[in-house]
């Protein structure tokens, strides 16, 4: 049996802001159209600012390649000016495989500013 070995190529980061009750996109894996099919896309950090002037609920969702959406992760009461990271860099990545989509959605919409989310990614390809 073969040994798959990882290369990495495509580090990258985005910004994108929440939308109140709106689920947004905040990764998606690898478009198979740019990469190919035998890539997957790790999710190497993941963070949320609340720039809002209230506390806010933001709840993570996963989508696996057409599926049903799940929760993976919540919290409840983030603070002003607070800041939560549910996928950090010493605690291993998420993987998204062309099709997944991860997405965060507010319980409310903003009083003032939609919430940032920051992630940082990078595209690798599985070779034998």
């Amino acid at each position: 049996m073969a040994t798959r070995n990882p290369a990495t190529i495509h580090p990258d980061r985005s910004a994108v802001q929440l939308n109140g009750t709106t689920p947004v996109v905040v990764a998606a894996g690898p478009a198979t159209s740019a990469v190919g099919s035998d890539f997957q896309r790790k999710i190497v950090c993941l963070r949320f600012s609340n720039i809002d002037t209230a506390v806010v609920t933001i709840t993570l969702t996963r989508l696996l390649k057409g599926s049903a959406a799940v929760q993976c992760d919540k919290i409840t009461g983030l603070a002003v000016d607070g800041k939560w990271t549910p996928i950090k860099h010493d605690e291993g990545p998420m993987i998204l495989r062309p099709g997944d989509q991860l997405l965060a959605v507010m319980s409310a919409p903003p009083t003032t500013v939609n919430p940032w989310a920051f992630t940082e990614i990078e595209d690798v390809r599985w070779q034998n």
